[in-house]
């Protein structure tokens, strides 16, 4: 395989503020892995069939000065690699976009998924709510996987947020795609959020039977609670989808992590931190090993970003 465009950059038409990386390859004459590096680091990955010469491309969501760095393209088959480089500087991104404050903010619509029975059945999408708003790059944490925004609502949404109040909308960004891929950018950036909501609200639910059994226990006090996530859509915007919930105010603390190797990075030396850590055991113990709990974050007894690992049974 080889490189018949080289890595170029360009905006989305919507004006969103979300960048397209993209570059070609030729001479695909198996399938081939597509991998995209930012200084070095991988950071998506994905997979074109034999014959598909057409663009392949990454998509930046609201680029910002840190996503600056070099960018390189990588094609690996059966018969070689090829790969193509880029620099994206901070002067590149300036010429992008022109900063513009136009605060007439977004139409939206706001769909949650509802545990009508608990954990019983299958969570549903409920009734979407629709309204408008306004929102702003925020960074919260030093997690490279989410772009993260604080968000006004200016109308609608009610009964879930008020006009007037902070929400945090997140997006996963980058995502890599293929203009031959089954899947467009469109529907990955949906599958990805429809993941997140499944994940944190799906936890929510065992975090709720967790409450009340901890609530007949001597001394134990309030337990925590996981914030739902809601599925926000976007019609105006290249990348549609994203999650969100109530803005939490206050010191913003990692409970939980995993390290570079994977391992569980477990603080115990709060209150809330040993109340998160016996709610992993439990989770663990009451889905009989199936469900473990990697991260949790948040403020107070206010959880968010939840991860988990499965084993199949």
């Amino acid at each position: 395989p080889q490189v018949i465009r080289k890595i170029r950059g360009e905006p989305f038409s919507d004006v969103s503020g979300h960048l397209k990386l993209w570059c070609q390859f030729f001479n695909v004459l198996s399938d081939s892995i597509i991998m995209w590096f930012r200084n070095e680091e991988e950071i998506a990955e994905i997979k074109i069939r034999a014959g598909d010469e057409s663009q392949v491309a990454l998509a930046v969501v609201q680029a910002s000065s840190r996503d600056c760095g070099v960018y390189s393209c990588s094609i690996k088959n059966e018969y070689g690699t090829d790969s193509t480089d880029y620099l994206l500087s901070e002067d590149i991104l300036s010429e992008f976009f022109l900063k513009e404050d136009l605060e007439v903010g977004e139409e939206v619509e706001m769909t949650p998924l509802v545990f009508a029975k608990g954990l019983v059945e299958p969570g549903y999408w409920g009734n979407k709510l629709f309204g408008r708003v306004m929102s702003e790059e925020l960074h919260v944490g030093k997690s490279s996987s989410r772009k993260i925004s604080r968000m006004k609502v200016i109308y609608g949404l009610e009964p879930v947020f008020e006009s007037g109040s902070m929400c945090i909308l997140k997006v996963q960004s980058p995502i890599a795609y293929g203009a031959q891929e089954e899947k467009t950018l469109t529907e990955k950036n949906l599958d990805i959020i429809k993941q997140d909501c499944k994940i944190q609200n799906t936890v929510r639910e065992y975090c709720k039977i967790f409450s009340a059994e901890v609530r007949t226990m001597e001394n134990f006090g309030p337990a925590p609670e996981v914030m739902p996530l809601y599925l926000m859509y976007r019609p105006a915007n290249a990348v549609p989808y994203a999650t969100v919930e109530a803005y939490l105010k206050g010191l913003y603390v990692k409970y939980c992590v995993s390290d570079a190797t994977g391992r569980l990075v477990m603080r115990t030396v709060s209150e809330v931190e040993q109340k998160c850590c016996a709610f992993q055991h439990w989770i663990h113990q009451w889905t009989n090993g199936n469900l473990l709990v990697t991260q949790l974050e948040g403020v107070d007894l206010k959880i968010t970003n939840v991860a988990v690992v499965t084993k199949s049974k």
